[in-house]
């Protein structure tokens, strides 16, 4: 009986982990509804998204409904399918609003990074790049949103040649304590990212001076640009998102567990070795 009740003991903690595997509550912004390519990619391709609401949230931080929906999020997509003027309120209250919030956030639209909009990039301009070739020069070969791309390179083919131009891209600036992952060759930003407290540029409006949370800056073509990505280009894409949690069997990269989680299987790890002690002097 003392077996069977140290066996029940450790399957018990086994179970409480599961809980700690938490899905998430994921939220689109896009002008495009459930047609925005982003919206079947995501469900297709993320295995543990316990909510997923799609809107374009234009009214977020004067809306409670909108507000809530936001503030509720685990992880939130900003589609390339969305108008930067709909998001900044001329006062910096609504830029303050997105960077408080404490949910991760993805961002393709260079337009609203800039310093006039939620101030991610201290720059006011974006142009168009070319994706001819690879395109996307690489700073960061360590960053764990390339785990899953050969960079020995020094540059990546993100997208496909065939979209032409890559519009808009943000001029490269201040990013304040955020890290620029790739660029265009020096002159325009393809990828960074903040961990939440990171400081931003305090270039805009805007009083929140340190970001609620994880926030990646990923500039997209338009919003069909997750069918015009390279093989490569869905790779980074996919561990940006699987760095916020979200889990893929395609994923190369993963969020750092949360502490509780670290817990128990710390506590798994102490009752299975108490269970092999166990065993061990009733042999004895």
């Amino acid at each position: 009986m003392k077996r069977l009740s140290h066996l029940a003991a450790v399957l018990a903690l086994l179970t409480a982990s599961n809980a700690f595997a938490q899905d998430l509550d994921v939220v689109l912004v896009t002008d495009s509804g459930a047609a925005d390519p982003l919206n079947g990619f995501i469900n297709s391709t993320f295995t543990n998204i316990n909510s997923f609401t799609i809107g374009n949230f234009t009214n977020a931080n004067g809306d409670a409904g909108q507000a809530a929906t936001l503030s509720a999020a685990d992880v939130i997509v900003v589609s390339r399918d969305t108008n930067s003027g709909n998001y900044d309120d001329g006062s910096g209250a609504e830029m303050d609003f997105w960077n408080g919030l404490s949910g991760s956030i993805l961002l393709s639209n260079g337009y609203i990074s800039r310093n006039s909009r939620w101030d991610w990039v201290a720059s006011g301009d974006v142009d168009a790049v070319s994706a001819a070739g690879s395109e996307s020069n690489i700073l960061d070969a360590g960053s764990q949103l390339l785990a899953g791309v050969d960079t020995t390179g020094g540059s990546l083919d993100l997208f496909d040649d065939s979209i032409g131009n890559i519009d808009q891209i943000i001029d490269s600036a201040s990013v304040g304590d955020g890290n620029v992952v790739l660029d265009d060759g020096g002159s325009h930003i393809i990828l960074a990212s903040w961990e939440a407290g990171d400081a931003l540029p305090l270039n805009g409006p805007g009083s929140v001076s340190n970001f609620g949370g994880d926030r990646i800056l990923f500039g997209m073509d338009t919003p069909s640009s997750i069918t015009q990505f390279t093989a490569d280009g869905e790779q980074v894409f996919i561990d940006a998102l699987a760095s916020f949690g979200l889990q893929s069997p395609r994923a190369t990269s993963t969020a750092a567990p949360e502490p509780a989680s670290v817990a128990i299987w710390s506590l798994i790890g102490l009752g299975l070795a108490g269970l092999g002690y166990y065993r061990a002097r009733r042999k004895q």
